[in-house]
């Protein structure tokens, strides 16, 4: 695709407890703002989104791409996410790229500290199961996106496996001190790594269907699985 000289980003990262939302011109991170747990809503992310334009004095139109996050992470936080870049995308006519979000971790990770050859990124997957994938400093994955049971991961792990990744919050009391901890700051994506890689992505057309995009999830959700338990 036809890259402009003065790219302007829509960020939106909702996987989280926390959810963000920023914009970017080419590759620097130009404002930031935070929702909490509470505020993910779409009656909450759309006016914040426009705040945030507002205050580089752009207007919507001005926008060339929107990036999403689309996870795995909070189902809930996921889906409001995506549907609002969505919206947008398609009310604007305008670009969407969707990033995963243990891309944007796993890079991240590899910013800071580039002495790592590879790492895993977990996350929760409630129910004591989590969603792991082993990523090389390349970025490139060792192994596809997967859901184990907490025991099951925890059980495969060799001493020094670097680990990092927003499970770590419910893990790290079973783990053996053996295995490899990275600091609790980069343990949830952040949007400097959401700008970098859509940006790649833009910069190599890859982007997404609006109409069918959805969350990176491996299986229902809470309540989706309590609904089937009724039989409905």
């Amino acid at each position: 695709m036809i890259n402009p000289p003065d790219t302007k980003l829509l960020l939106i990262e909702t996987s989280g407890i926390t959810g963000r939302v920023g914009l970017g011109r080419c590759d620097a991170l130009l404002s930031e703002a935070v929702l909490d747990g509470g505020q993910q809503r779409t009656r909450d992310l759309v006016p914040l989104c426009q705040q945030l334009v507002q205050e580089q004095n752009w207007k919507p139109i001005d926008l060339d791409v929107i990036v999403v996050s689309i996870g795995p992470g909070s189902y809930t936080g996921l889906r409001v996410g995506i549907m609002t870049a969505k919206a947008l995308a398609y009310a604007l006519s305008k670009p969407l790229i969707a990033v995963p979000t243990f891309d944007v971790i796993a890079w991240q990770c590899f910013q800071a500290h580039p002495e790592l050859t590879s790492l895993q990124v977990v996350a929760d997957g409630q129910q004591d199961r989590v969603y792991v994938q082993e990523f090389l400093s390349d970025l490139s994955t060792v192994s596809p996106l997967s859901i184990f049971t907490g025991e099951t991961w925890r059980a495969g792990l060799t001493a020094g496996t670097c680990v990092v990744g927003p499970g770590l919050r419910q893990q790290q009391k079973h783990l053996h001190p053996s295995i490899h901890l990275l600091q609790e700051s980069l343990w949830d994506p952040q949007l400097p790594g959401l700008l970098a890689l859509g940006r790649r992505q833009q910069l190599e057309g890859k982007l997404a269907d609006f109409f069918s995009l959805e969350p990176l999830y491996l299986r229902a959700s809470s309540a989706e699985e309590q609904w089937a338990a009724l039989g409905k």
